[in-house]
């Protein structure tokens, strides 16, 4: 009778460790994840279209030849307001041009109605090793010369703080043959584009991330936010 017992209790606690797995670990195909982003993504969003008419009557205003003075003076201030929408309008067109699923944005800097979007984050199946990866795309000049820094992350799941660290900015990149980041990064644009695997392993549910940069006066120079669902 012993072995019965025996069998038993292994039985419940096979069903419970597969039922655990099912309900927290069991992902859904990548296809499906990705199509659940690009939902989300739409929901949260306004669609390009509408930006791109709204910023066409926009600009229109102030594009007419009749309306055109080539002594009028033109404060900082508007033309700040010019980068930030026509910024944010060029990669929203990249992404839908490219049919891309974007789940984050990288911006100039963390604060502020000014901040300049400078690159995009977004969710491709990885064919290689199974699931799903995301890519950071980021073109962007700093104005200065910047010799060191950090790089600080902060990451949430289904809103509960998950983890955090940090990290020197010129020795991020521990595998040589994927480093993109060379110090100094010297005041000319550059272009980066880095892939990284999304680990099977992590619980399906909610992950948002913040990760900002410092430089070697620890002025915020750039900063990244994302949100996605697997």
């Amino acid at each position: 009778m012993a072995w019965k017992k025996v069998l038993a209790g292994t039985a419940i606690i096979s069903f419970l460790l597969a039922g655990i797995y099912v309900m927290y670990f069991q992902h859904g195909s990548p296809e499906d994840i990705l199509a659940a982003n690009r939902r989300s993504t739409l929901r949260k969003t306004h669609s390009v279209k509408d930006n791109m008419k709204r910023l066409h009557v926009e600009y229109g205003k102030n594009e007419s030849d009749e309306d055109f003075d080539d002594s009028e003076e033109y404060d900082d201030e508007e033309d700040e307001t010019d980068i930030v929408k026509s910024s944010q309008l060029l990669w929203d067109r990249w992404i839908e041009k490219n049919n891309h699923v974007s789940i984050g944005e990288i911006y100039d800097k963390c604060e502020g109605d000014d901040r300049v979007t400078i690159g995009r984050v977004i969710l491709i199946q990885d064919k290689v090793k199974g699931g799903v990866a995301s890519v950071t795309y980021v073109n962007h000049t700093w104005d200065h010369v910047i010799d060191d820094g950090e790089v600080l992350i902060d990451v949430k799941y289904n809103n509960k703080n998950l983890y955090n660290n940090k990290w020197e900015l010129c020795t991020i990149d521990e595998d040589e043959e994927e480093r993109i980041v060379f110090c100094p990064i010297k005041s000319n644009e550059k272009h980066y584009v880095k892939q990284m695997k999304i680990p099977n392993y992590l619980p399906k549910g909610r992950y948002q991330a913040k990760v900002w940069l410092l430089d070697q006066e620890e002025v915020n120079v750039a900063c990244g936010f994302a949100d996605f669902t697997i």
